[in-house]
């Protein structure tokens, strides 16, 4: 799934993925904090979905994944959804911390 994304799509929620979790290490306890974006392949009918979470919400992480995959087919066409969460806590958490793929059910 992730060699479908174009280079420029790849370039492009790399800088929103880094936005995004600057402002989340910010702004995590505020009720309407986002830690997440997705990029829709609609060529493909699937989504990626990248999820920023806080070691804190470790035990969490597998619920949000769920719940970004079912914000991208509500939002999009996709059937199948490529999640990818970063724990930004971890030092060593490069390219991720945890993936999974859903399908829509």
């Amino acid at each position: 799934m992730l060699l479908n994304v174009p280079l420029d799509a790849q370039r492009k929620a790399e800088r929103e993925f880094k936005r995004v979790t600057k402002n989340f290490k910010k702004n995590w306890q505020q009720p309407e904090y986002i830690n997440s974006i997705i990029m829709p392949l609609p060529q493909r009918s699937e989504a990626v979905g990248l999820l920023a979470f806080r070691e804190s919400q470790q035990a969490q992480c597998r619920e949000f994944m769920r719940n970004l995959a079912g914000q991208s087919f509500s939002e999009t066409y996709a059937e199948r959804c490529l999640v990818i969460g970063v724990n930004i806590d971890a030092q060593d958490w490069y390219p991720y911390s945890v993936l999974d793929v859903f399908q829509r059910d």
